[in-house]
């Protein structure tokens, strides 16, 4: 049996689609993307459509893993951040996928993942990456400067 939960829904600042990230509970926890052309979209009946599947996580429904959406400025980059770490993100200009999440080169991609954000922001910012492994970023100019 499978259980969901909608733990994220964000608009693209261009209104043109609109985000979920949806928790997949079975025997593990998954995290699905899925995108739609509507603001108020139901899940979708079929769940190959997502974007991206997550690797496995443990399924205890008290850990909380702070899971959160970011659009870029224009729309063209939606990237999945989980227990403050960028994990996946999805290029729309380029049609290309960036994930972190259990590969190799984890760092990189994280690192990747977070200029795509930056150039497509055109905000200037320092990330840091904690003994914890959470990576910090804050903005060092704003955009334009």
């Amino acid at each position: 049996m499978r259980d969901f939960d909608v733990s994220r829904r964000l608009t693209a600042p261009d209104q043109s689609k609109t985000a979920l990230l949806v928790r997949e509970y079975a025997f593990d926890l998954n995290f699905l993307l899925f995108i739609d052309d509507h603001d108020r979209t139901a899940l979708p009946p079929f769940f190959e459509a997502a974007l991206w599947r997550s690797g496995d996580f443990n399924p205890e429904t008290h850990v909380n893993f702070h899971e959160d959406l970011e659009w870029s400025n224009d729309s063209s980059v939606i990237a999945v951040i989980i227990d403050g770490n960028y994990e996946y993100a999805y290029d729309f200009k380029l049609a290309r996928q960036y994930e972190a999440l259990g590969t190799e080169d984890a760092l990189s991609n994280e690192i990747a993942i977070q200029r795509l954000l930056r150039v497509r922001n055109v905000l200037q910012t320092e990330c840091i990456r904690q003994p914890n492994g959470v990576t910090t970023c804050i903005p060092t100019s704003k955009p334009g400067n």
